[in-house]
């Protein structure tokens, strides 16, 4: 009876372990997969403009490719965090930005297939609910600080590379 006793407790303990062993790696997986999903992704974007003396611009900018990522965007923000945020969209389309919820203005560079298609700007952060759009579909959009494309004197046709 002692003998059967034991073997039930050395039964009941091990079906204990498995299950705590299963939490942990149930525990383990959501971890990853959340920790995966609230990292950044950064890449290294260049711009090459087509004027004469004209140097290639390096940026370092946030992608956004997520339908999540693409509706947050830069909004809810006192900062960057980078030098801009590349939209990856999910097909070349013809998308309607907003400033909804933004705290500084903003330029839009409209590309397609690497090349610039159209720009956008000093985006001013209100109107919030005035929309942006460029005046053919785009594969990616770029925002970058207000007065940038001034600045660095960025023309429709520059190239915009990225890795």
């Amino acid at each position: 009876m002692a003998d059967h006793a034991e073997q039930l407790e050395k039964e009941h303990m091990k079906h204990r372990l498995f299950k705590v062993a299963a939490l942990c790696v149930i525990l383990f997986v959501f971890i990853s997969v959340w920790s995966r999903g609230t990292q950044k992704r950064f890449a290294s974007l260049t711009i090459t403009t087509r004027g004469e003396q004209s140097q290639p611009i390096s940026l370092r900018v946030e992608l956004a490719q997520t339908s999540q990522e693409i509706e947050q965007g830069l909004s809810n923000r006192d900062t960057r965090g980078s030098d801009g945020m590349l939209f990856i969209l999910p097909q070349e389309m013809k998308p309607a930005f907003w400033m909804k919820d933004m705290r500084f203005p903003l330029d839009f560079i409209w590309i397609r297939n690497g090349s610039i298609v159209d720009l956008t700007r000093n985006v001013p952060i209100s109107p919030p609910l005035a929309t942006h759009t460029p005046n053919s579909s785009v594969t990616h959009v770029l925002e970058i600080p207000a007065g940038f494309i001034d600045q660095h004197n960025i023309h429709l046709g520059d190239s915009v590379e990225w890795k």
